[in-house]
């Protein structure tokens, strides 16, 4: 018998091919190969572990084959770096439908020198930081904030002239001449026109704004590299106290910093380090920059870990595995030392979430 399909029941089956191709590709298993990071980065000598769904499989093609390999069970698949190079991963849907394709990249192992020191952090801001407007004397209204000046601008320059401290913003705004401000306000140049006024309190002109320069306190390093003298600590950004903005370095230096103790926190009110800097004291290096996950710069001399004189290899977040781990840390005279720790969680960064770890103290005395 001779079947011939009419034109109704073509669309029929098209449209039921459609909705089942659909509903695969919004399937849970599916979602979660496209979740799968663009790039893969592991050390030579290190594995990297992959999560697959057990729909999944994975295909390897390296420049040179002794690159990787790859050894793969239901629901996971192993990448072996065995020497630097890049190499390109495609993850299929049945073994047949392409649905991702990863970047690998083998790179020649780093060792770095852990940190847990404590250091003081000592730096100059890059322009002035404006905190809050201020009426002058008499009640004459703040000429800034009348200007449209906010608490959270950088004041970068006056009438072109680059400003770094609060004494020099000072001097060129000293007369009653309309002044140009160039502000950086969160990331975007403006330039505001601001005549200052006389204060009827000392007859001073004034451009009616507190203003911040620098800013001093306690940290710990997070690592050193021995090939490079770089350094990197803190594991956040400094930021200004009143405004929250991250503050831009033009000049900083770490100085030795000592911890008699900690002050425990409680509800609304972190913890913090008891703790004092060396102004006095020879500088450690110089802070080069300040952002989201930490300051960073050169120090001036070798530093050694006591308790890792060697150093550690560093390791890539796909090569990071869940369980028992340690941190170094300072929290009272004795040194740096070891914490236990549980990595509960490694997750990919991303503009809401910097940090990738998630920790467990388990260590009773920390």
């Amino acid at each position: 018998m001779k079947v011939i399909w009419g034109p109704r029941r073509k669309r029929l089956c098209g449209w039921a091919l459609s909705f089942l191709t659909a509903a695969v590709l919004l399937s849970e298993p599916v979602q979660s190969l496209s979740a799968l990071p663009d790039e893969i980065r592991l050390t030579e000598g290190y594995d990297a572990h992959v999560a697959l769904s057990p729909l999944a499989s994975a295909s390897l093609e390296a420049e040179q084959a002794a690159l990787v390999s790859h050894d793969q069970t239901l629901g996971e698949v192993t990448i072996a770096g065995r020497q630097a190079g890049s190499a390109t991963m495609t993850v299929r849907l049945l073994g047949v439908v392409p649905i991702k394709q990863v970047s690998v990249r083998v790179e020649e192992e780093k060792v770095l020198v852990p940190g847990g020191q404590a250091v003081g952090v000592a730096i100059r801001t890059a322009g002035v930081l404006v905190v809050g407007a201020s009426d002058l004397g008499g009640g004459e209204a703040s000429p800034a904030r009348e200007a449209g000046v906010r608490a959270g601008d950088l004041i970068t320059a006056v009438d072109g002239e680059p400003v770094n401290e609060a004494e020099r913003l000072s001097e060129l705004v000293n007369g009653d001449a309309e002044r140009r401000l160039t502000l950086n306000r969160a990331g975007q140049e403006l330039s505001v026109s601001v005549r200052p006024r006389q204060d009827a309190r000392d007859q001073a002109y004034r451009l009616g704004v507190w203003v911040r320069d620098s800013m001093a306190g306690v940290g710990t390093l997070s690592f050193y590299d021995p090939a490079t003298g770089a350094f990197g600590a803190l594991g956040h950004a400094i930021t200004d106290l009143d405004t929250g903005v991250i503050l831009p370095v033009s000049h900083g230096e770490v100085l030795p910093g000592s911890v008699s103790g900690v002050r425990r926190g409680e509800k609304g009110r972190a913890g913090e380090l008891v703790s004092q800097i060396s102004l006095d004291a020879p500088a450690l290096g110089e802070i080069t920059s300040n952002g989201e996950r930490g300051i960073y710069g050169t120090l001036y001399h070798a530093l050694t870990n006591p308790l890792y004189p060697e150093g550690v290899s560093v390791l890539h977040r796909s090569e990071v595995r869940l369980g028992p781990a340690q941190i170094l840390s300072t929290v009272d005279g004795g040194g740096v030392k070891a914490y236990d720790v549980e990595i509960v969680k490694v997750s990919e960064p991303s503009a809401s979430a910097q940090r990738t770890l998630v920790l467990r103290i388990t260590d009773d005395e920390l």
